[in-house]
């Protein structure tokens, strides 16, 4: 296959591009110490971690008859909005998109981050000029990016 062959790339962002677990699993262990729950190892994170993340905040031990989903959401935001700044790049993926660019491959992310906070880490790296789209959730949630995807593929023309 050529570099040539490719008609549009399309990228996640957390875990895949950015680098971000410590960050990740610094936030909600900072938020289970406070709940007193057990706080977790990258393994462990790994093994719970899916969609939608409300699941996992129960498998973790939340219990949202006492507390609100939405106020929950928010404080893992704060804390990995502090956490995440420093996250660092997947080792060779600023050489990949800018080899990509240059070869003007379309490129976009699709993430289940938040659209301001996406757009943010985004151009903290210096990486906004390689993508042609960057489509995050309307909201803090981490739900599903499917219906996303497909507005994704229907704008680039795939």
């Amino acid at each position: 296959m050529k570099i040539t062959d490719f008609k549009h790339i399309v990228w996640d962002w957390n875990g895949t591009l950015l680098d971000d677990i410590d960050a990740c699993l610094s936030a909600i262990n900072t938020m289970l110490e406070k709940r007193r729950l057990p706080v977790l190892d990258k393994v462990r994170y790994r093994d719970i971690f899916g969609f939608p993340v409300y699941d996992c905040y129960v498998t973790l031990g939340f219990d949202f008859s006492k507390e609100d989903w939405n106020a929950v959401s928010r404080e893992y935001h704060d804390e990995y909005g502090r956490t995440s700044f420093g996250s660092p790049l997947r080792v060779g993926t600023k050489k990949t998109l800018e080899t990509l660019s240059a070869a003007s491959i379309p490129m976009s992310i699709l993430s289940a981050s938040e659209q301001s906070i996406l757009d943010r880490m985004v151009e903290e790296r210096s990486l906004t000029g390689c993508f042609n789209k960057i489509f995050g959730l309307s909201n803090l949630h981490g739900g599903s990016k499917l219906e996303l995807g497909r507005s994704l593929l229907k704008e680039a023309g795939t």
